[in-house]
C-alpha cells in the first residue's frame, strides 16, 4: 500500500488573524445599501458587529441627566452627542452614550467624528457594566480618548478613566470614583470647564 505523505502546512504570516473582521468602511457600506438597517441597534467593535445593551428607565433617566449637565458645561467649542458613531481606526465605529467632541457640527457633515475631534466619552452602565470597562475601555484608550466616564447606576458612582496607553495592550492606566456628594471636574483639551455633581446624575424617585 503506497502513502502519500502531505506536506506540513505553511506557517503563517506574522500578524495573521484567523478571524474575519469588517473594517469601517465595510460597516459603512452595509449600513448605506440597507444590508443593516438604520433602525438597528448596533455597533462596530474591533471589526465585530456587536448588538447594543437593552436599556431599562434609570439608566435612560441618568443618560438624559449626564447630558443635559454636559451641556450646560461645555464651551462654544465643544459638541455633546448622544447615541451616535465615533470612528476610532480601521476597525470600530462605537456608538458611545455620550460623546463630546469639537463643534461646529457640520464637520462631521461628510464623516463621523474620529479620534482627534473626540474630547472624552460617557457610557451610563447598568447591566452592561462589566462590557463597559472591559471591552469598551481598551478600544476607547486604543484611540487615545484622555477621558472615559462610566455612570455606574447600580452603585451610583462615576467611575473616570484617564492617562490612557495605546498599543497591542491598550488601557487607561488611573482609575477614580467619585461618590454621592462629590463633584467630578469635566476637563476637556487639559482644561477644567466645569464640575458634575454625582448625586444630580441619580435623583430619588417621587411621586
Amino acid at each position: 500500500m503506497t502513502t502519500t505523505l502531505q506536506s506540513p502546512p505553511r506557517l503563517r504570516k506574522k500578524g495573521f488573524d484567523p478571524d474575519f473582521r469588517f473594517t469601517v468602511t465595510q460597516y459603512q457600506k452595509m449600513i448605506t445599501e440597507g444590508i443593516i438597517a438604520e433602525t438597528t441597534r448596533v455597533e462596530l467593535l474591533d471589526g465585530k458587529v456587536v448588538n447594543k445593551m437593552a436599556r431599562n428607565t434609570p439608566r435612560d433617566v441618568t443618560l438624559f441627566i449626564a447630558h443635559e449637565e454636559l451641556r450646560a458645561i461645555c464651551s462654544p467649542d465643544w459638541l455633546v452627542r448622544c447615541q451616535l458613531g465615533i470612528v476610532f481606526g480601521r476597525f470600530n465605529q462605537p456608538e458611545p452614550d455620550l460623546s463630546v467632541v469639537r463643534s461646529p457640527i457640520v464637520r462631521y457633515l461628510k464623516q463621523h467624528p474620529g479620534i482627534k475631534d473626540t474630547g472624552m466619552l460617557v457610557e451610563v452602565a447598568d447591566t452592561s457594566l462589566d462590557f463597559d470597562r472591559d471591552e469598551k475601555g481598551p478600544i476607547y484608550a486604543s484611540g487615545r480618548v484622555q477621558r472615559y466616564w462610566i455612570v455606574n447606576v447600580s452603585e451610583k458612582t462615576i467611575e473616570v478613566y484617564c492617562d490612557p496607553k495605546g498599543g497591542a495592550s491598550p488601557v487607561y492606566r488611573k482609575r477614580l470614583d467619585y461618590k454621592l456628594g462629590e463633584k467630578v471636574p469635566v476637563v476637556l483639551s487639559g482644561k477644567t470647564l466645569g464640575l458634575v455633581e454625582v448625586s444630580k446624575l441619580f435623583p430619588e424617585e417621587t411621586d
